[in-house]
C-alpha cells in the first residue's frame, strides 16, 4: 500500500470481517456444548441398537464431529495468520482475503445455523417428555430432526478448506 488513503478502506473493511468471524467463534463455542452432548448420545445409542440404525447414528455422528473439526481448522488457521497478513497488507492480497474470509463465515454460519436448529428440535422434544424417553423414542427423535434434516452441504467442506488453504499460504508469504 502506496499511503495512508489507501489503508484506511483497508482495516475498515478487514475490521467488518474480523467482528463477523468473532461472532461465528462465539456462536460455535456456545453451540459446542450441545453438539458434544448431541455426539455422546449418538455414540451411546449407536451401541444398543441394530445395524441399521447404528449406521444412522454413526454417520449422523460423523456429520457433527466433521463439521466441529473444519470449524476448528478455520479458526486457527485465522488466529495463525492474523499478524502475518495484516503486516504484509497488500490490495490485492486483501481482495483475495476477504473473498475466502467471506466464503468461510458464510459456510460457517450456515452449518452452525443448521446443526443449532437440529439440536434445538431435539431439545425441545426431550424437554416436554414427562420422563426420559427410552431409546427407541430418542432414536426417532434424531431420525426426524436430525438425520432427515441431513444434506449434501453439510459434509462439504471445500470452501473451509479452501480459504484454510489460503490463510496459511498468505499467511508465509
Amino acid at each position: 500500500m502506496n499511503d495512508v488513503s489507501d489503508i484506511l478502506p483497508f482495516f475498515s473493511d478487514f475490521e467488518l470481517l474480523v467482528t463477523a468471524i468473532g461472532h461465528y467463534r462465539r456462536c460455535f463455542l456456545d453451540l459446542l456444548p450441545h453438539m458434544e452432548l448431541l455426539d455422546a448420545e449418538l455414540h451411546a445409542l449407536s451401541r444398543t441398537t441394530d445395524q441399521m440404525t447404528t449406521i444412522m447414528l454413526t454417520t449422523v455422528a460423523h456429520y457433527l464431529s466433521q463439521t466441529v473439526i473444519w470449524i476448528e481448522r478455520f479458526f486457527a488457521a485465522f488466529d495463525e495468520s492474523f499478524d502475518a497478513i495484516i503486516s504484509s497488507a497488500e490490495p490485492q492480497t486483501f481482495n483475495q482475503l476477504q473473498k475466502n474470509l467471506q466464503i468461510g463465515y458464510a459456510t460457517i454460519g450456515a452449518l452452525l445455523c443448521g446443526w443449532g436448529l437440529r439440536i434445538q428440535a431435539v431439545d425441545a422434544f426431550m424437554q416436554r417428555q414427562r420422563s426420559t424417553p427410552r431409546a427407541a423414542a430418542r432414536i426417532g427423535v434424531i431420525r426426524e430432526f436430525v438425520c432427515k434434516r441431513l444434506h449434501e452441504g453439510d459434509s462439504d467442506f471445500e470452501d473451509l478448506n479452501k480459504a484454510i488453504g489460503f490463510l496459511r499460504k498468505a499467511s508465509h508469504g
